[in-house]
């Protein structure tokens, strides 16, 4: 099963809730969203595309951010309400599936393993692997907030995520089919072996008739 860290479920958790005190933020800023691939061992992973979709614009209301589904997820029966349940970046990520024609901003990991959208609006974004690293299965899809919230109720506008890379599991060999012994099929055919002999003893009986047969004549 495709994992995302620990890490990326808590910021996604923090970042992305439809609810957060926002007294500094400001909406007009631009910033970046980073992604840092690295395996279980920690290992860097290099190459990989991602693509960006912008799927919920924010607004302040109520001293809280709001996010409500961009123009171009309208149709996209979604509730944002709570962006970071796992079942929202999985529908937003199958209703981009459907539409290809959907603008996005795609990038390779270099590499390092990491991957930087910049100049990013405020909003909420939905990040899709497209291309699996070679050797790995590709991430699940997930979301996040631009800005992001951080500890000390401060705003970063440079976030960060690390999703997991996980190996491509190593293809099983097929056992070839046996068959036991005591399983063999039985001899159908004829053997060759008693032909002769049968035509020995056919001949010897003929001869022995013949035999009988001439004395009883020659007697009487």
């Amino acid at each position: 099963m495709k994992k995302l860290l620990l890490a990326v479920a808590l910021i996604a958790i923090a970042a992305a809730l439809a609810t957060v005190a926002v007294a500094d933020v400001d909406l007009n800023r631009k910033g970046t969203i980073a992604l840092e691939m690295k395996d279980e061992a920690g290992q860097i992973v290099p190459g990989g595309a991602f693509a960006l979709y912008r799927v919920g614009d924010v607004e302040i209301r109520e001293n809280n951010l709001r996010f409500a589904l961009a123009e171009s997820f309208q149709n996209c029966a979604v509730s944002l309400e709570n962006p970071a349940l796992s079942a929202v970046a999985e529908s937003l990520a199958a209703y981009a599936a459907q539409h290809p024609e959907m603008e996005s901003r795609v990038q390779t990991a270099d590499a390092k393993g990491r991957v930087a959208f910049e100049n990013v609006e405020c909003g909420l974004y939905l990040i899709v692997q497209t291309t699996a690293a070679d050797g790995y299965e590709a991430a699940k899809a997930f979301v996040v907030s631009m800005p992001m919230s951080v500890e000390g109720g401060e705003w970063t506008y440079n976030v960060t995520a690390k999703p997991k890379a996980e190996r491509t599991p190593e293809p099983q060999p097929t056992p070839e089919p046996t068959t036991p012994p005591g399983d063999r099929l039985p001899q159908t055919g004829m053997l060759k072996w008693p032909v002769p002999v049968l035509a020995a003893v056919g001949v010897a009986v003929f001869a022995i008739g013949w035999v009988m047969a001439f004395g009883r004549k020659k007697h009487e």
